[in-house]
């Protein structure tokens, strides 16, 4: 998209859609040591908003489906929200949960929103968090964003500007990889889904004892987060490389053996649903390159999973599954609609709130999913200018998976973040998850301090 004076935008593409309804968030919370004051950062964001295309957008009722409209970056729109906070350094969770629980609306714009956390611990550091609409942006491009929004800032401070190159209006993910493949190909997709490593038929998950209701609408998410110090994820990597897997095979093997412990009756094995995006933009040719956009696909795997069980075996069980589904970009149709039979009739529903409330009400009755999110280590210097990142975690408010853990990793610290919704999980079991997951961690490396 060029910077004219006018509006332009596209229609949303299936998995937009699908998130649309749904209203689903992502936030980022990214800890930075540095001269981060409110002044440079408004002056941040806004060379970001004037960056990337869809900051500057709102979603529209249109004809066939909802659109992207998007305001030129010389004349963006209203500004990215800010507010300064004074807060201790770790609190950010429980500002981040009331963000994730405020959903953009049609014609609202822009679709994010930031806080500054000033934690005022005589140093300088401080803690930024992002909101975004997930129907915009993956969690790995918000990782693009965190890198930019420090670029930008280390530019006021060196020059008084920040100029960033403007990107085009991004593609939808349906234009680069579904479009392409054959209609064998998406036949064979769809007959695969719910059906993993060779089952026949769905193999029917077991669930979560579910909490009382917690109101109507969608659910609020829940937040508690493990942070791996840098020695720890290098002996935690090094360890799973010994034991012939790797890291996120082993913190998915911690997440289904916490999961299972409440699932399980009496101890017996249980079958759980497991799906892990992956990002798919590096796997094809394509002009979606460090852009704020939503370009994810998904493999999964459907373990039997006692509870008790060695980590380290479960993780590479784990991982063989989710490797034996094979090439992402043929599972991207099905990985959209695998979620159940609510996300798969979700375009289908009318666009008013008893489509979404019926989607919700739904996706509560179905299987249990639980999603594993590890987008890696962030490609960010250890340090821009003045500027140094300690530490990046992000959430997704997702109400088809009760229970969902998110991955990444900053300066070799490891940030995880489970994620529960209060409608199907209570406050004590979501503990009892958080808690049984780090124990299993340390006990995988035998290092007390994770």
């Amino acid at each position: 998209m060029g910077s004219g004076t006018g509006q332009s935008g596209r229609p949303l593409g299936g998995l937009e859609r699908m998130l649309w309804l749904l209203r689903m968030n992502l936030t980022f919370a990214a800890e930075v040591e540095g001269p981060l004051d409110a002044a440079t950062l408004r002056g941040a964001l806004d060379a970001v908003q004037r960056r990337h295309p869809l900051l500057r957008a709102s979603v529209v009722p249109a004809r066939g489906g909802p659109a992207f409209v998007v305001a030129p970056a010389t004349s963006p729109g209203p500004p990215i929200p800010l507010e300064v906070t004074d807060a201790p350094a770790g609190s950010w969770t429980r500002l981040a949960e009331s963000d994730l629980d405020r959903r953009f609306a049609d014609g609202e714009a822009p679709l994010a929103r930031a806080r500054l956390l000033r934690h005022g611990d005589g140093q300088e550091r401080a803690t930024l968090l992002v909101t975004v609409s997930h129907v915009l942006a993956d969690a790995r491009a918000t990782g693009y964003l965190f890198r930019d929004l420090l670029e930008a800032a280390e530019r006021l401070r060196a020059t008084g500007r920040a100029d960033l190159e403007e990107k085009p209006l991004p593609p939808t993910i349906e234009e680069i990889l579904v479009r392409p493949l054959r209609l064998t190909e998406k036949l064979k997709g769809i007959l695969r889904i719910g059906r993993t490593a060779g089952e026949t038929r769905n193999p029917g998950p077991s669930r979560l004892p579910s909490a009382p209701a917690a109101g109507q609408g969608l659910p609020s998410t829940r937040i508690l987060t493990l942070v791996v110090d840098p020695d720890g994820t290098a002996a935690l990597a090094a360890r799973a490389r010994e034991e012939g897997t790797t890291l996120h095979g082993a913190l998915a093997a911690a997440h289904l053996l916490a999961l299972a412990a409440e699932c399980s009756r009496a101890g017996e094995a249980v079958r759980l649903y497991l799906a892990c995006p992956v990002n798919v933009a590096a796997r094809v040719p394509s002009p979606v390159t460090d852009d704020v956009v939503l370009f994810a696909s998904g493999v999964d795997a459907a373990p039997r999973v006692t509870p008790g069980e060695p980590l380290w075996p479960l993780a590479r069980a784990v991982r063989r599954q989710l490797l034996e589904v094979g090439d992402p970009r043929e599972r991207l149709l099905p990985s959209v609609l695998s979620t159940g039979l609510a996300s798969r009739m979700g375009p289908f529903l009318p666009a008013d709130g008893r489509g979404r409330d019926r989607l919700v009400a739904m996706a509560a009755k179905g299987p249990q999913i639980t999603l594993v999110t590890n987008i890696g280590a962030l490609d960010i210097p250890a340090a821009i200018g003045p500027f140094r990142p300690l530490s990046f975690a992000f959430v997704v408010d997702n109400p088809v998976a009760p229970v969902m853990s998110s991955v990444a990793t900053v300066g070799g610290t490891l940030s995880w973040c489970i994620a529960t919704q209060r409608g199907e999980v209570d406050d004590e079991r979501a503990g009892r998850i958080a808690a049984t997951a780090g124990r299993l961690l340390r006990s995988a490396v035998d290092r007390p301090a994770i």
